[in-house]
């Protein structure tokens, strides 16, 4: 049986069938926005995900989120709040950020543990 997103991107290279007529191509890019989103690593097995711009990957609406909350927490000069960067590496600076943050951080940094 397969149970990960790998597994069955795996299983679907290996038939060669035509991702368009499987669908598998639409099922592919909604699971890539979904881990992007969360700072997780891809769901597929192939390309790397990490260099599409989080606003390609997620939308405006919540790259836009992303940035704000980074830009709220980050300590750094010049941080990778900014969405051309991955949304990957946005939440990565917005967990490190907020690990550095003692007793009064925003409430949204629970959502990054």
């Amino acid at each position: 049986m397969l149970s990960t997103a790998g597994q069955v991107e795996k299983f679907m290279t290996d038939l060669k069938l035509d991702p368009q007529t499987t669908g598998w191509d639409k099922i592919r890019t909604d699971l890539n926005q979904v881990s992007n989103a969360f700072g997780i690593a891809p769901a597929t097995a192939s390309g790397d995900q990490n260099t599409i711009p989080c606003i390609q990957a997620v939308g405006a609406g919540q790259s836009k989120k992303l940035v704000a909350e980074c830009l709220q927490v980050s300590p750094a000069t010049h941080p990778p709040c900014n969405s051309q960067n991955s949304c990957q590496l946005i939440i990565s600076e917005i967990k490190r950020s907020c690990s550095l943050l003692g007793q009064g951080k925003p409430s949204f940094c629970a959502e990054y543990k």
